[in-house]
């Protein structure tokens, strides 16, 4: 009979990871607990084993604005291409996974969730199990719980749609290149020709 198989190993690294984010939860009076990491699209099926219960949102929003505003994060590349690659393998593998587990997995748009909130976030409520409160709508409160871990009084403002567009630099050509042909999939662009 062997001990360590690979099930009881998951259980119990899933129960552990339950037990410390869970524990942070209940700590902040919350009921459940969420984990931002963009990286995690890349391991849904590993922490479906991990979690079986876990949802996975999986907010799209417009590789450019992430480029542009992704050099302003710790640890993250300075390079506005190799970003576009990160957004690219990111928004990829989500979409995937949404695809492959759709009892799991919820796709949103950024673009939507910042020109509508309300009509963004009753979908994720309805799929979360949670009652749509009037104090998630408020997009100030959202922009400092989102952003002021990393950029505290510099955080950006709660409208960063198009933002690529005021960057006359922006390597339009160098981007196409990496993540242009997503861009069109996914309707930001209707023509290769932006």
């Amino acid at each position: 009979h062997e001990y360590f198989t690979r099930e009881r190993i998951y259980r119990c690294a899933g129960f552990a990871i339950q037990q410390l984010y869970g524990g942070r939860a209940t700590d902040a009076g919350r009921s459940i607990w969420l984990e931002k990491t963009p990286r995690n699209s890349l391991h849904v099926d590993a922490l479906l084993e991990l979690l079986p219960a876990a949802r996975f949102l999986h907010v799209v929003r417009d590789g450019r604005d992430v480029a542009v505003s992704m050099p302003s994060l710790e640890a993250a590349p300075q390079d506005i291409v190799e970003c576009a690659r990160l957004w690219a393998g990111y928004t990829t593998a989500g979409r995937s996974a949404c695809r492959r587990h759709p009892d799991h997995c919820l796709e949103i748009r950024y673009e939507q969730l910042v020109r509508a909130p309300q009509q963004a976030l009753e979908p994720v409520c309805r799929f979360l199990g949670l009652d749509l409160l009037h104090d998630m709508l408020d997009l100030d409160s959202v922009k400092v719980s989102l952003f002021s871990e990393h950029w505290g009084e510099s955080a950006p403002t709660t409208a960063p749609i198009a933002r690529w567009r005021r960057h006359a630099d922006f390597p339009r050509e160098a981007f196409k290149a990496v993540a242009g042909d997503l861009l069109l999939e996914l309707g930001y662009e209707s023509t290769p020709e932006w």
